[in-house]
Parts: C-alpha cells; sequence; structure tokens
C-alpha cells in the first residue's frame, strides 16, 4: 500500500502525464505543492520540456564560444598578463553558462547546486574584470601583490558566503522547475552588481580618458562589452527569477556572449 507521501508525488505528477486532464495543471501542482514536503520535492525529478533543452543548447552553445574566444585571446600573446585574465574571465563565463542548466534534468537539488555554482562563476568572473581594471591603471606590479588585490577577493568571497548559506535559493515547484533566490541573497546580488558596475567603469573611464589612439578605441569596447554583459544580463537574469518567465533564461545567455563578442573584437582591433 503506498503511503501518504507517495499518494502526493503520483498526485503531483499525474497532470503531465495524462493530457485529458489539463485543468489538473492549473490546480493540482499549485495545492499538492503546498502539502509535499521540502525535502521530498529536493529529490524529486524534474519535468522537462521542450524549452528547457533549448535552453540547455543556448547555454551550451554560449559556452563553448566563450572557451573558443578564451583559447584565441589567450595564444595571442600567452604571456601577458592581461590575455592570460580575459582568459580566465571567459572560461568563468562558459561554467558560469553550463551551471545554470546543470540540474534541469536531474532533480531540485541540483538544480539549486547549478544555480549557486552559476552565480559563483559570475561573481569570480567580475572579479577577474576588476582586476584588469585596476591592472590597467597602475601597472602589471601592482596586481601581483596580494595588497592590491585583497579588496576585490573579498568583493568575491562576502557574496559568494550568502550564495552557498542554506536557504538562500529554494525550490518553489518541480513542475515545472522553479526556484527564487531569498531576500538577503538578492540584497547581496543587487549590491555586489552596483559596486562592480560602478568600480569598473570608473577605472575604464579613467584609462580611456588618460589614453589615445587604438588604446582608446580598445577601452571603450571594453567597457560597453562588459556594461551590456553584466548590466543587461544581470537585469533579464533577475527578471527570469522575478517573474518566472523561461523566455529570460534563453535572452540572459545572449546577452551576455553578444558583450563578451564585444570586448574580444576589442581585444583585437588594431590601427
Amino acid at each position: 500500500m503506498p503511503s501518504f507521501v507517495e499518494l502526493l508525488i503520483i498526485a503531483y505528477f499525474i497532470p503531465s502525464i495524462v493530457p485529458v486532464l489539463p485543468f489538473l495543471k492549473v490546480f493540482c501542482p499549485s495545492i499538492l505543492n503546498l502539502l509535499i514536503p521540502e525535502s521530498i520535492k529536493l529529490i524529486l525529478p524534474l519535468e522537462s520540456t521542450f524549452l528547457d533543452y533549448i535552453q540547455f543548447a543556448v547555454a551550451l552553445f554560449v559556452s563553448i564560444i566563450s572557451l573558443i574566444l578564451g583559447y584565441k585571446v589567450y595564444k595571442k600573446n600567452p604571456d601577458y598578463w592581461l590575455n592570460k585574465i580575459f582568459a580566465a574571465f571567459y572560461v568563468g563565463i562558459a561554467a558560469a553558462a553550463v551551471s545554470f542548466n546543470l540540474g534541469l534534468f536531474i532533480n531540485a537539488t541540483g538544480l539549486i547546486i547549478g544555480q549557486k555554482f552559476m552565480l559563483s562563476f559570475i561573481l569570480i568572473s567580475i572579479g577577474l574584470l576588476l582586476i584588469v581594471a585596476v591592472g590597467l591603471n597602475y601597472g602589471e606590479i601592482q596586481i601581483r601583490y596580494l595588497k592590491a588585490i585583497r579588496p576585490i577577493i573579498l568583493y568575491v568571497i562576502l557574496p559568494m558566503i550568502v550564495v552557498w548559506l542554506p536557504g538562500s535559493i529554494v525550490i518553489l515547484d518541480v513542475a515545472p522547475p522553479d526556484t527564487a533566490f531569498s531576500d538577503l541573497l538578492v540584497v547581496v546580488l543587487i549590491i555586489a552588481l552596483v559596486v562592480g558596475l560602478s568600480v569598473l567603469s570608473h577605472y575604464l573611464i579613467k584609462v580611456y580618458r588618460a589614453s589615445e589612439g587604438l588604446l582608446k578605441r580598445r577601452i571603450l569596447f571594453f567597457l560597453a562589452g562588459f556594461l551590456s554583459a553584466l548590466l543587461f544580463g544581470g537585469i533579464s537574469t533577475s527578471l527570469a527569477s522575478i517573474l518566472s518567465l523561461q523566455i529570460f533564461d534563453l535572452i540572459s545567455p545572449l546577452i551576455i556572449l553578444i558583450g563578451i563578442s564585444i570586448v574580444y573584437y576589442g581585444l583585437h582591433i588594431s590601427e
């Protein structure tokens, strides 16, 4: 005889496997979601949709392109510090794109862990951009010392601690999969994004004003690419979480891809 929880789980997925009862898709999961314990929801298999496969394909495409761009940047001048950091930045973007989709075809726990890794890699990538901005202002020697980059390390680590706190990302539903960020995590991410964009813009604008010719053009493309990737990509990702609209999960990686492509073009323009 099935237990009460097992009956709830069976009832939860009936709307997905019995197309003749479409009205249950509206009422049944929403009601049962309140009855099924959180520990059970975390191990339930997720209901994958065609849009999930498209989302995974888009993220994989962005990841592959990012790795290719990173490799090409590194091979252009493997000994130059700026190329090494940019290559690491592209690897971070690729890892973030794949991590986001880690749990789409597993369970709620995998989905939550994937989102935590995604946010962590994004924070690391922003930290690498800040190192670039500081290095362009003060030179390669400065970024070799821990004291010079200690604030950047703290900038990455402190929000990451909040990301990995229990309950920072919770599962709302498993059919279809839906998660939400805690209020603390939302506030921390907003602060991190605003601070990161402000500091990055400040230092790059300083370099832009003090430079001329080819360097001036490159800095302009760096700034345009970074801002479009981080600002518009961040807004799109936030809308996906707040409005629970999966279309923004498709748009966000493409926006980021456009931004990092602009940065790549800036690295390769010549007189």
